[in-house]
């Protein structure tokens, strides 16, 4: 089995980030793709030791603020839909039949 060095795989996966398909990164390197999404979840463990700790805990916290404003514009498009389906009934109801849009 070939080794590669750390290099060689920052390289694959910046070729990758560039543009490159899975395909052709596959068969420049031979490698599978099993291979090269190793070496991805790699170099996101690798990125991820290097976060101080107050960074990594400020970016966790804005995390949980948008997930929190996700949950709350999902909240605010159910009820517009909501509304909106009852004007529509509404409309439906004083409207003669021949005047509906």
């Amino acid at each position: 089995m070939r080794q590669f060095s750390r290099e060689q795989k920052k390289q694959a996966l910046a070729e990758r980030e560039a543009g490159l398909s899975l395909n052709e990164i596959c068969q420049k390197y031979r490698i599978s793709r099993k291979t090269f999404l190793k070496w991805k979840e790699e170099e996101r463990l690798a990125n991820l030791e290097r976060v101080p700790k107050a960074e990594y805990e400020a970016l966790w916290l804005q995390h949980q603020v948008l997930r929190q404003q996700y949950r709350e514009l999902k909240e605010n498009v159910a009820i517009a839909t909501a509304q909106l389906e009852a004007r529509r009934e509404l409309l439906a109801r004083l409207l003669p039949k021949g005047e509906e849009q």
